[in-house]
């Protein structure tokens, strides 16, 4: 009720108060690579991809605020930390290049801030599809 209103016009007034609540969602990923194990482990990671951007996609959609968090690592920063060795001069030496698995030292999450924006959302795209699995982090269970 809003009484100084009311009683200024003789009518009955009340006050609208905006909603305090704020909804949205952070979304976390375990890309951790002892979490994708066996025969379908390119694949179960390539799901987990999808049903990210999907569920980041639909809480876009709602009009709500969007984050995400993960243990993967940015292909990017390895990128500019190791350089890109992308020439191979034979079959088996890609094959030995793409076999050896470089201690990952990075002990940070890749995390984009919960925002509410289509250029947060199109920057947890990106981000998704730079992701690589990792071994140095592990969620808290």
């Amino acid at each position: 009720m809003h009484w100084r209103a009311t009683a200024r016009t003789g009518q009955l007034h009340s006050r609208v108060y905006e909603n305090s609540r704020v909804a949205g969602a952070t979304i976390l990923l375990d890309f951790h690579g002892r979490s994708y194990r066996g025969s379908a482990a390119l694949n179960s990671a390539e799901l987990a991809i999808v049903t990210v951007a999907a569920l980041a996609n639909a809480v876009f959609i709602q009009g709500q605020q969007i984050g995400l968090v993960t243990n993967g690592r940015d292909a990017a920063d390895r990128i500019r930390e190791e350089g890109w060795q992308g020439e191979f001069l034979n079959r088996t030496l890609a094959r030995q290049q793409a076999a050896t698995v470089a201690e990952n030292t990075r002990m940070r999450p890749v995390v984009v801030p919960t925002r509410k924006s289509s250029d947060n959302f199109l920057r947890i795209l990106e981000t998704l599809a730079r992701l690589e699995q990792t071994d140095a982090w592990i969620f808290p269970a």
